[in-house]
Parts: structure tokens; C-alpha cells; sequence
């Protein structure tokens, strides 16, 4: 499987962003995922890519 995004940064969630914008988290606490290799264990490549099209 692989997760395509276009940020660098690890996966985070947006409905932590509020939280973190007024200091009741740290970055990290954005995050979906805390261990490094989560992705990585089930097989998950993450992509650093921009779709232009898709046809399902």
C-alpha cells in the first residue's frame, strides 16, 4: 500500500492542529503515529507525490 502525500513531514492529524497552533500539544502529539517504523511494518510506503489525475 502506499500513502501519497505532498508535506515531507511524518503523517499528522488535522484535528489535532488547533491544538497544537495554541500550545495544548507539541508537534509530536500531531503525529498518527508515535513509533518510527509503523508504516514500515505493515508494509505502508509513504510518497512524497503530487496526483494530477485519478480514475478509479
Amino acid at each position: 500500500m502506499m500513502s501519497l502525500q505532498i508535506e515531507p513531514e511524518t503523517p499528522y492529524s488535522r484535528m489535532a492542529l488547533p491544538y497544537y497552533l495554541t500550545g495544548q500539544v507539541g508537534e509530536n502529539g500531531t503525529y498518527l503515529r508515535k513509533s518510527p517504523d509503523h508504516f514500515e511494518r505493515l508494509a505502508i510506503e509513504i510518497g512524497e507525490h503530487i496526483i494530477k489525475n485519478y480514475s478509479p
